[in-house]
């Protein structure tokens, strides 16, 4: 069933005329369908200055609802914030007309779909209305945030309506908790990423980079709040103190934060580097719609959680990367020194430490980065390869040959 048509429901979707990293890996999946042969349509909260209607490769179609006029008065959803962060009196005022707009648009757009297909399990809620209605298969892909913050028992009703949730996560705590407190119609898939090979470094990196001895160029790739800081230990701020320490020992290091945030952590951000004149070899690049094209070309990677998108984008493009001992790398097949580099969260001297032993250039280095490759490529895969095995999972759910 090549030609399926797929109704992507999402409250976030990137821009081409945007420079954001939001929920690009929906995007990635929307290419996987599209390569394969479906029609995809997308619908998705508007937000300035993107396009209300925007076309990626012929058959993606990106459908943005207005929900508040004068446009420019928008402000519920923001690309560059969670949409749960704390949000002004507006926004809150804009919530009805979000809900109505949003439903009314999923209908819209569901009557010609076959199957749709929601992002986070929030967008179930505006989706249900379409399945009673016309009839419509829904399938869910929870992405974290909406398990963790969501009331329970409004996400076990979530996942008892919906025909099918898809367990794309591996082997990790939070993912067997998650199926264990959700009970659905579970559908075992792989994570869909991508993999570049490119021979031009973008120019905003390239310029910084200009030396007679190539640095060895460090990437922090990821979104800037509390939630990383607090619940994930990220070195958000110890990556700059660290740098500092890098730079008084002589070495040769770029480090680029690449991502976008809550505006009081970068400031922040901007005062650590101010303080510890680090301006030379740490670079804020903001957001970027175009991520895949920068990995390449670093040597190490910070920023990923257990199998989360930043942490496959690395590993499946043959990157070492850092992660935090613990938290929700705990329980996982990540292992210090074996297929990862691991360090101590809020530690300057582990950090440090850990970014050093990368440096190195030696068999067990290489045996780190094969390793992880080896293990990635065990739950993630290529989008020809995945869009091949979702709409295959897809078109058997439209058989009803999944039992429900």
């Amino acid at each position: 069933m090549s030609n399926i048509k797929i109704l992507i429901v999402t409250p976030g979707f990137p821009s081409q005329a945007v420079n954001n990293i939001s929920a690009v890996f929906v995007l990635t999946e929307a290419k996987s369908y599209a390569i394969n042969g479906a029609d995809v349509t997308v619908v998705t909260p508007h937000y300035y200055p993107a396009p209300i209607n925007e076309v990626f490769d012929k058959n993606i179609k990106v459908k943005r609802f207005r929900y508040f006029w004068p446009v420019k008065y928008e402000c519920l959803v923001d690309p560059m914030q969670p949409i749960y962060r704390k949000k002004r009196v507006l926004a809150y005022i804009q919530i009805p007309f979000f809900i109505v707009s949003f439903i009314i648009n999923v209908l819209k757009h569901s009557k010609k779909a076959d199957i749709i297909h929601c992002q986070w399990t929030t967008s179930v809620l505006f989706a249900l209305p379409a399945k009673w209605i016309f009839k419509k298969k829904i399938v869910v892909t929870a992405r974290g945030s909406d398990i963790r913050l969501m009331p329970k028992w409004l996400n076990r009703l979530i996942h008892k309506h919906v025909n099918a949730a898809i367990d794309c996560y591996g082997p990790q705590q939070w993912n067997e908790k998650y199926k264990e407190n959700f009970p659905s119609n579970f559908i075992k898939l792989p994570l869909i990423t991508i993999k570049k090979d490119i021979d031009i470094m973008p120019k905003d990196m390239a310029i910084l980079v200009k030396r007679e001895i190539k640095p060895y160029i460090i990437i922090y790739l990821g979104r800037f709040n509390k939630t990383k800081l607090e619940i994930h230990g990220l070195p958000i701020f110890t990556l700059i103190e660290s740098a500092a320490k890098l730079k008084k020992e002589g070495r040769n290091v770029q480090i680029f934060y690449i991502g976008s945030g809550d505006e009081e952590i970068i400031c922040k951000m901007k005062e650590l580097i101010e303080e510890y004149s680090v301006s030379d070899i740490v670079h804020l690049l903001g957001s970027k719609n175009n991520v895949m094209d920068y990995i390449p070309f670093c040597d190490l990677g910070i920023g990923g959680t257990a199998f989360d998108a930043v942490s496959q984008e690395f590993s499946f493009n043959k990157k070492i990367q850092i992660l935090v001992f613990g938290r929700y790398n705990e329980y996982t097949p990540w292992k210090d020194r074996k297929n990862a580099i691991f360090f101590h969260d809020n530690s300057v001297e582990s950090l440090t430490e850990s970014i050093l032993f990368a440096m190195r250039k030696d068999d067990e280095i290489e045996h780190i980065r094969n390793d992880a490759y080896k293990l990635i490529n065990k739950f993630v895969v290529g989008p020809e390869e995945g869009g091949r095995l979702y709409l295959k999972a897809f078109s058997e759910l439209l058989k009803e040959n999944i039992k429900l």
